[in-house]
């Protein structure tokens, strides 16, 4: 499974010129600007997700796969002031072995501006922008099949505080996102969300801080009649019990209230929970658990029939990280994700469960201060239960590996 020689060539051959130039430049004076060039390759197993063989007449080339991605890279971290200008961005090419119907272009962008006044007064805009092909989700598409599908992503949002240096700060949020795709199958998943928030936090004492605030969001479909309406009261805690260690507590009373769909209503408690610790001078943990709901949407085949039904998610995740630096120049990560999903279709009353786990680690080595290296290997697995003769998505197996290598210009 190697990569075709037409392909290679005059990525290689970009890199190795522009690795030649900035070999030559003076990087002896650090720059609020960077540059750079990435090459990725990554396997999968079993990219569609499936849990068999392929179907008969699909149009899946291959069920595993090895892909390669050639990215440009660029970022800056300006500051003059009380103001901050810091971003990244990059131009992807990715390229598959196989299916090469999955072949695209794609981009990422996110830029921050941090702000202050002489008096109190702070905060930040934002902006995040990504082009990128959508993952597969069998309890999706399973029933979209399986076509190459872009996802574009954009939000702009800003948040302004007032406080900050006092035991006392107020804070206000905006929000605008827009998510788009290019299969037809996902014409009902594009909506346009805007959000909003309220809140106050207080500094207890020390390294300790409780928070209270109010989050709206609506959200509207681009192709359906469904709006949906969502509310939140979050109670939240910032603990530091050292300057090695912090904790992160979130309670809140959430309500989804649908339009047109009102058996997919929800009301109750989601929350989150996270810390992280400096165990040792080369060992760091973290931990996250939370609790959250979401919408999907997807077209489903029933009985001849094509029609648009809604799956209402709760999502119970855990996720356990570790990070061991053998030097400055060589590290390594682990983690382990544990995931249950509720999931259940308002339109065919099909009600089931998913639970995945999902193990990876990865090795990372910076020969140079422009040059870095790195491996990840990866197996993830999906179990399914449901109640009805039919269930949502297939259980499948997955294991993969990538490798990429940067070089960056500052």
């Amino acid at each position: 499974m190697s990569l075709p020689l037409a392909f290679l060539r005059p990525r290689l051959a970009a890199i190795a010129a522009l690795a030649t130039l900035c070999a030559g430049a003076a990087l002896a004076q650090s720059s609020p600007y960077y540059i750079g060039v990435s090459q990725s390759l990554a396997y999968d197993s079993n990219l569609y997700r499936l849990g068999g063989d392929p179907p008969a007449g699909s149009t899946i080339k291959s069920k595993s796969d090895t892909s390669y991605t050639t990215s440009l890279v660029a970022g800056v971290d300006q500051t003059w002031g009380r103001q901050r200008l810091s971003g990244s961005g990059s131009l992807r090419a990715s390229r598959f072995s196989h299916n090469d119907q999955l072949n695209n272009n794609g981009y990422g962008l996110n830029l921050g501006l941090d702000w202050a006044t002489v008096e109190r007064l702070s905060g930040k805009l934002s902006l995040t922008a990504d082009r990128s092909l959508r993952r597969f989700d069998p309890a999706y598409d399973a029933t979209t099949g399986h076509e190459r599908n872009i996802e574009d992503n954009k939000q702009l949002s800003g948040t302004v505080r007032l406080g900050v240096v006092t035991r006392l700060t107020a804070e206000a949020t905006l929000s605008r996102r827009s998510v788009r795709f290019s299969s037809a199958a996902y014409r009902t998943s594009e909506y346009d969300q805007d959000a909003g928030s309220l809140g106050l936090r207080y500094r207890l004492g020390g390294a300790t801080l409780a928070g209270l605030a109010w989050r709206q969001s609506q959200l509207r479909q681009v192709s359906g009649n469904d709006p949906q309406d969502r509310s939140d009261i979050d109670l939240t805690a910032n603990w530091d019990p050292s300057a090695l260690s912090s904790v992160y507590a979130r309670v809140s009373h959430s309500r989804v209230d649908h339009g047109q769909r009102p058996a997919a209503n929800f009301s109750g408690f989601t929350g989150e929970l996270r810390g992280s610790t400096q165990a040792t001078g080369k060992l760091k943990l973290s931990t996250r658990l939370s609790r959250e709901t979401g919408q999907s949407y997807s077209t489903f085949d029933f009985a001849g029939f094509t029609s648009v039904t809604e799956f209402n998610r709760i999502t119970t995740a855990l996720r356990l990280a570790a990070d061991y630096d053998f030097s400055a120049k060589i590290s390594v990560n682990s983690s382990l994700s544990l995931t249950r999903r509720n999931l259940s279709s308002i339109q065919f009353a099909l009600d089931g469960r998913d639970s995945s786990h999902a193990l990876s680690l990865g090795a990372r080595w910076l020969p140079t201060r422009a040059t870095q290296v790195g491996c990840d290997l990866s197996r993830e697995q999906r179990s399914v239960s449901s109640g009805a003769a039919v269930t949502v998505g297939n259980p499948y197996g997955s294991t993969g590996f990538s490798c990429y290598g940067q070089f960056i210009l500052q």
